[in-house]
C-alpha cells in the first residue's frame, strides 16, 4: 500500500463508522486542524503526522502503532487508556492532556512539552525521553521501567507519588522512589 499524503490546512474530512471505529493507516498528513474529534477505539497506524491541530481531541482506548507526530498539539487532548507502540513525537505540545492509564511501548519524546499533564497510572515502558517540560504536571502511579533519558528532563512543581522505576534502561536497579528521581534528575 503507498502513503497517501495529504497537505491542508482547512479540517482533514473523515467518517467513522456506525460503531464509531475509525482506521487511518500510512497517511502524511500535514496542517491539519483535527480540533475536537473523537477517535476513541480508532487504530492509527504507520502515520506521519506534521504541525498538526489535536488540542481537546478524545483518543480514548485507541491504538497508535508506529507512527510520528512532528510539532503537533495536543493541548487538553484525552489519551485515556489509548496504547500508543513504536511511536515518537518531537517538538509536541501536551499541555493539560490526559494520559490516565495510557500505555506507551517503545515510544520517543523528543523537545516535548507535557506542562500541567495528568500522567496518572501511566505506562512508559522502554520509552525514551530527550528535553521533555514535565512542569507542574501531576505525575502519579507511573511506570518508568526500562526508561532512557538523555537530557535532563524538567520537573519544578510537578506532583510525583508512587512512581515505578524498578530498572532503567542502562540495566541499575533503583532502590526506592528517592533514589530512582535522583537519578532521572542526574542522567544526561
Amino acid at each position: 500500500m503507498s502513503e497517501e499524503i495529504i497537505n491542508t490546512q482547512d479540517q482533514f474530512e473523515f467518517s467513522s463508522s456506525e460503531s464509531g471505529f475509525l482506521r487511518l493507516e500510512m497517511l502524511s498528513l500535514e496542517n491539519n486542524n483535527f480540533l475536537k474529534q473523537e477517535f476513541m477505539q480508532s487504530e492509527i497506524e504507520k502515520c506521519v503526522f506534521t504541525n498538526c491541530n489535536f488540542n481537546c481531541c478524545i483518543f480514548e482506548k485507541a491504538k497508535i502503532t508506529e507512527c510520528k507526530f512532528v510539532n503537533c498539539t495536543f493541548v487538553k487532548a484525552e489519551l485515556n487508556r489509548a496504547h500508543l507502540t513504536n511511536t515518537t513525537f518531537a517538538g509536541c505540545n501536551f499541555f493539560k492532556a490526559d494520559f490516565t492509564s495510557t500505555a506507551f511501548s517503545y515510544c520517543g519524546f523528543e523537545n516535548c512539552s507535557m506542562i500541567s499533564a495528568w500522567v496518572l497510572n501511566t505506562d512508559f515502558r522502554n520509552s525514551n525521553f530527550s528535553k521533555v517540560d514535565f512542569m507542574s504536571a501531576q505525575i502519579a502511579g507511573a511506570r518508568l521501567a526500562e526508561v532512557r533519558m538523555f537530557d535532563p528532563i524538567r520537573l519544578e512543581g510537578a506532583f510525583l507519588e508512587n512512581i515505578d522505576i524498578s530498572k532503567l534502561a542502562d540495566g541499575s536497579e533503583i532502590v526506592n522512589g528517592e533514589d530512582a528521581l535522583k537519578r532521572i534528575l542526574e542522567m544526561k
